[in-house]
This record gives structure tokens, sequence and C-alpha cells, in this order.
């Protein structure tokens, strides 16, 4: 899919659909929603109003360029996409309108001239190729010529917002040398793993750090409940359609199950009949027609329009070739282009996907289609029951839901064994909080699903068991390594805390090495993003905030002991190291402003636009394409 949007990008198809994507990924998340069918309408924005018809027009077209078929396409939000592009659009052309903003014809004259894809043979713009290219994505210039218009008019509104945009040198020039400063330190590490071990404690010691820390030996409270969902992929049960209800559906969506019938066409224009007739008469006598073509001057990609159906070509020409019982030149015919010599090369006839091959998929997406219609009666039916007294297992069984059973679990997700729970619905934040929230024995709870889920979720905690402290005998060997590990740690902070403070009274980092018979190590130059040697990102982050001869006291990389470390050398980037990039950082930085502020603008004009979107209208038209 990914080298389907690369090669669209670059065609004018994909210059026409893609050329104000930036203005819908600005539209995302400020769309006013409206759950009210609104029939033939999609969207309404600044008191236009965006039908259905062209909205399926735009999607059709941004999934064809991209190459996806319209299920697919919708999928990944292609349908989105399409709409939010045609309201920012009208959005932006009535505020150019109310400001008396218009691009002129020189303006889009000069624009059409300069695009390579009217080029003729010697590179300039070809009024012969223009047309023809127009023709082959099946376009009128007048409407080309208005969507050039549209867009430059709009471009030149977001340059006077966002022309010029640029932050001060001077900061760039700061930024620069604050991110590119680097710096060298001296430190001494103070490893856990070869601190001395502490003398053996007393029983007594154990017990009282068993007290004291009871929260590392302490059973979390575990909670067990149950819980189920509802949805329409829960309610769906594709088994109980008949094979008749399967088979009618099938027979009223064949459209959906059949491939048209296509044809590789090929197409040449000429000036006048003359010229059409005498090209025609070349090819039967033995000529093909891309000969002919090459002949008179004209490139492949004037020539070939590759494989097509007839719905996709303009009247005209879809009715001279696929009029033709198989392969072969139509006659020659006088177009709303000029006189057109057109054929087809090969044939591939019309199909029909047999009911066997997708009788399980129809299934499923009748089932589901009933199931969403089903489910508000059923989350109405559940909490009834619910009502009524009845517990989530038993509303479970008369719905004939799966009722999920959570045996025991901690706040975290994991069994007492520690190991992760069984029966926790995925993907759910929040779900835990929830249990522990509910009061055990009380009535279900209602959720509703993650991220924007259309589904329900009913929970009940059945029961809890108290966090409690495990007793000093049964973890007697868990306490003495922890004893033990403290005292490590709290002996080599200290030796390092030591080491730091004597640094600052004035002692070298030599001397305090030689002392406490440590080895000094060096970390070279190194930046604020870089973690050198056994220095971690807390060791850099303190080295950078201080000054040169400070000392500073860290962890060491990771966790592996303690540092007590030095700057020694502080350097910035040299003048001529600033220099080359401030250039490229202030080309980088206004242009991320720029689009900023076009993103803030077209936003803005969205809002005072009050764009309002009717879903269901558009989910029609999503559901007729597939």
């Amino acid at each position: 899919m990914l080298e389907a949007l690369r090669k669209s990008a670059g065609s004018l198809v994909g210059k026409l659909i893609l050329g104000l994507l930036v203005v819908a990924f600005a539209v995302w998340g400020i769309t006013d929603v409206l759950m009210g069918n609104a029939g033939t309408t999609a969207a309404r924005v600044s008191g236009k109003e965006i039908t259905t018809q062209q909205y399926a027009r735009e999607f059709s077209a941004l999934a064809r360029s991209l190459r996806l078929t319209a299920e697919d396409a919708r999928n990944i939000g292609v349908d989105r996409m399409a709409l939010d592009r045609l309201a920012a659009g009208v959005a932006m052309d009535a505020q150019a309108e109310s400001f008396g903003l218009v691009a002129g014809d020189a303006q889009v004259t000069r624009d059409i001239a300069a695009d390579p894809s009217f080029a003729g043979a010697t590179g300039g713009f070809s009024q012969t190729n223009y047309v023809a290219v127009l023709r082959r994505i099946g376009m009128q210039p007048q409407d080309y010529e208005a969507g050039v218009r549209s867009r430059l008019t709009q471009e030149m509104l977001l340059q006077a917002a966002a022309g010029g945009a640029a932050p001060p040198r001077s900061a760039v020039e700061a930024l620069e040398i604050h991110e590119n400063e680097r710096r060298a330190a001296q430190y001494l590490l103070f490893s856990y793993a070869e601190a001395p071990e502490p003398e053996a404690p007393s029983e007594e010691t154990l017990k009282a750090f068993h007290e004291a820390e009871a929260s590392l030996f302490t059973t979390p409270e575990l909670r067990a409940g149950d819980w189920v969902q509802l949805s329409a992929a829960t309610l769906a049960k594709p088994g109980d359609l008949t094979e008749a209800e399967i088979r009618a559906a099938y027979d009223a969506a064949i459209a959906r199950f059949s491939t048209p019938e296509s044809r590789r066409v090929e197409q040449v224009l000429f000036e006048d009949e003359a010229s059409a007739r005498a090209a025609a008469l070349r090819v039967k006598e033995g000529e093909t027609l891309m000969q002919v073509a090459a002949s008179l001057g004209r490139s492949p990609g004037e020539v070939q329009l590759g494989w097509t159906t007839r719905d996709r070509l303009p009247a005209d020409l879809g009715a001279a070739v696929f009029g033709l019982e198989g392969p072969g030149l139509a006659e020659p015919y006088a177009g709303g282009f000029g006189w057109t010599l057109a054929g087809a090369t090969e044939v591939r006839p019309a199909s029909v996907t047999p009911f066997e091959e997708v009788r399980e998929r129809l299934a499923a997406e009748i089932a589901a289609d009933r199931a969403r219609a089903r489910l508000p009666q059923a989350i109405l039916d559940m909490e009834d029951y619910i009502a009524g007294g009845s517990t989530l297992a038993e509303v479970a069984g008369r719905l004939g839901l799966e009722d999920h059973r959570i045996s025991e679990t901690d706040a975290g997700g994991f069994d007492a064994r520690g190991l992760s729970a069984e029966n926790l619905p995925p993907n759910f934040p929040g779900f835990l909080e929830a249990l522990f929230a509910a009061r055990p024995g009380a009535a279900p709870t209602r959720l509703d699903g993650p991220g924007g889920d259309a589904s329900v979720y009913f929970l009940q905690a059945s029961a809890s068991t108290p966090a409690a402290l495990k007793p000093f005998e049964s973890v007697r060997e868990e306490v003495l390594r922890a004893w033990t590990d403290r005292q490590k740690r709290d002996a080599v902070a200290a030796r390092a805390k030591s080491a730091v403070e004597r640094i600052a009274g004035g002692e070298s980092l030599l001397e305090v090495s030689a002392d406490l018979g440590t080895t000094v190590q060096e970390a070279p130059l190194f930046g604020r993003r870089e973690t050198p040697l056994d220095l971690g990102a807390e060791a850099v982050s303190r080295l950078f905030l201080a000054a040169e001869g400070a000392p500073v006291e860290a962890a060491a990389r990771d966790d592996a002991g303690r540092l007590a470390a030095v700057v020694v050398e502080i350097r910035d980037p040299s003048a001529e190291e600033v220099a080359a990039n401030v250039e490229t950082r202030l080309t980088q930085y206004a242009e991320q402003l720029r689009r900023d502020l076009e993103q803030a603008l077209i936003a803005e004009t969205l809002r005072q636009g009050d764009l309002r979107v009717y879903p269901e209208a558009m989910a029609a038209v999503s559901q007729s394409l597939y």
C-alpha cells in the first residue's frame, strides 16, 4: 500500500487529490459530529452543503488514486480524509471570497503551463497533451482550471497568514550552541557489586526490617469477578442464518461481487477527420496504433490508457472502445476534444465471484448488521435483568453471551503466583481500576468500551482477598536478601556522597581516589544526548547543569552503583560550526512555523465555518461503494 501511495503522489491524479492533504490533517479532531442522518447531506460548513454525491466522488477518486478497494480505503480512514479535504476546501474558499481574494487567469495559465504532466516532446507545454491527459482522467478543462484557481487562491490566503514566518536568528544560534555544547568529566565509580558484605544481622534486626519495610513482603489485595461484553461481534450469530437468507443477500448485492469487463485501451487525438481516417487506414493495412502514433511524434503516455472499465472513460470513448466485439480498432469519431482514433488491444471479460467463495464472509456481515440493530435493545435487556437482581453470569446465560470469569488478580493484572491473570479483557485501560473500585457482591457496573469501541462491558466483583503481610518465618530468606542489598546500597551511596563533599571542600578527585582506594576514570567529550561509559542519563544531566570543577553525585549507568563526578572541560561549538548549521535550522524552523500557522488558520476557518458532519449519511455512501 505504501508503494501505491508513493506512485500515486507523483501522478496528476495524485496531485489533484493530495494537493490539500495538509488541510485534511488540520481538520481532524475538531469536527462537530451530528448523529442524525441528513439524507443527501454529508456535511455543512460555512453555510454551504457538501452532498453525499460530492463525498462519494471524492472518496472514490482518492481510493482509486491510492489503488485501494473501497473497503480497504474506508478501513484506513480514507473516507474521513476525503470529507475533511472537501470541508476544508469549501471553508477556505468561503474565507477567500469574503476577503475578495481570487487567483487571476494569468496565474492559472502559468501554473498549468509549468506542470510537467502536460509537457510535449520539446519539454514545453503542449495543448494536445493537456487535453489528452485530462481526457484520460475523465475531466473537462474548465473543471480542472476551476480546481487550479481554487488551489492557487487558497495558497494566497495561506501565504498571507504564514508567509515570511521565521524565528529570530539569535534564538536559533543560542539553541544551536546549547544543543551542541560538549563536556568532559572525571569520575569515581562505587559499584554495588564490589561493595563488601555487611556483618550478619541478628534475628531482631531482620524482624524489625520486615516490619519497617512491610510493603516489600505484603501480598497485594486480590479481586475475583466476572465481565460480559455486549457488542455487534458478541451478539452476531452467523450460524442462525438460513441458506435462503444468505443467498437472497448475495443476489441483492450481486454488483458487489461482480467484476465488470475491462479492456486495455489506446487512443490518438487528431485535429481533423482526414488525419484520423488516414491513421485508421494505416492500422487496417498492418501497422499498430502505437506505431502510427510514434511516427506522428506521440509518446506512449499520450496513447496508452491501460486497463480500464467503461464507466471510467468519457461516454463517447467508452462507447467506441467497448462497442467493439473484441480487440480491434473503432471507427474515428468527432468528440469533445477533436477527432479520436481508439481501440482495445486486450479484453478481460466480466466475472462474478461464486456464492460459495463469499458465503461465510457474507453471513458474518449479515449477522453483524443485525447485531448492530439489536445492540441498543440488548443493553436495555441486560440492565433490566440486573435491576431485577440477576447475577452477571445468569444474565449472560439468558442472552447467549460469554461470561468471562476472573479467578484472582491484583491491581497490576497479576495473580497470587505473580503470573499474568487470565481472562482479563485485552487493551482495556481503566478496567482493573473499575474492578477494584467495585464492591464485591454489588450489582454489576457498566463500562463503555475502550478507545471509542462501539461496545459495552458489564463488570461484577465477586470476592476480595485483603492485602496481608507475609509471616516473617515464611519469608526470612527473602528478608535477609533485601536487608543485605539495602545495606550495600546505603554503604555505596554514603561513600559517593562523602567523596563529593570532600571534593567540594577543596580536595582533588585524585586525592579522594587514593584515600578510598578507587580509580579515577575519564569520560571524554560527550553531548547532552549521550551516555558514555559508566555515565547514565541522570549523571549526564547533572554534569551539564554543573559548573566546571563542581562535583556531582548520581546513579551509574544501568543502576550499577553511584558516581562522584567532576566536569573537567566545557567546549562550545565553534562559530564556524554554528554558522554552518544555523541556515539549515532557520529553514527547518521557519517551515515548521509556517505549517503550524497554516494549520491554525485552517482550523480557525473551519471553527468559524461551524463544520457539521453527518456520519450516517457517510456510512450509507461508503457501504454502497463496497
